[in-house]
């Protein structure tokens, strides 16, 4: 699958919050990684560039949090988030998208599809 990093280190220690990265943007996703790689706590488990190689990882593995991306080329992440959410219902979702604001437009929208 193009645009897909699904390897956790070997050796990686137990306990760690499983991060899965969704953002078509090669930049932003190798900015997050570096950012989570640096932090305590953390592990990368997959890095996707689409929804749909989101949903692929996740009936695979489970992860802890999901990073979501708003405005993705296939499909969005608003219509990822149900599908997201059904794949994964214990799993956090988080909206990382310079679209959404406290108040704005899609926020309220978001938050009651479960992110």
């Amino acid at each position: 699958m193009a645009g897909v990093s699904a390897d956790i280190p070997a050796g990686a220690p137990v306990g760690l919050v499983r991060v899965l990265l969704v953002d078509d943007s090669i930049v932003t996703r190798s900015i997050v990684e570096n950012m989570l790689d640096a932090a305590s706590g953390f592990c990368v488990a997959a890095s996707v560039a689409s929804a749909a190689a989101a949903l692929a990882i996740l009936a695979d593995q489970s992860v802890d949090i999901i990073l979501l991306d708003l405005e993705m080329p296939g499909m969005h992440g608003l219509d990822a988030l149900p599908l997201l959410r059904d794949i994964a219902p214990d799993t956090r979702i988080i909206i990382f998208s310079a679209h959404c604001a406290l108040g704005g437009e899609w926020t309220d929208h978001i938050l009651a599809l479960g992110a």
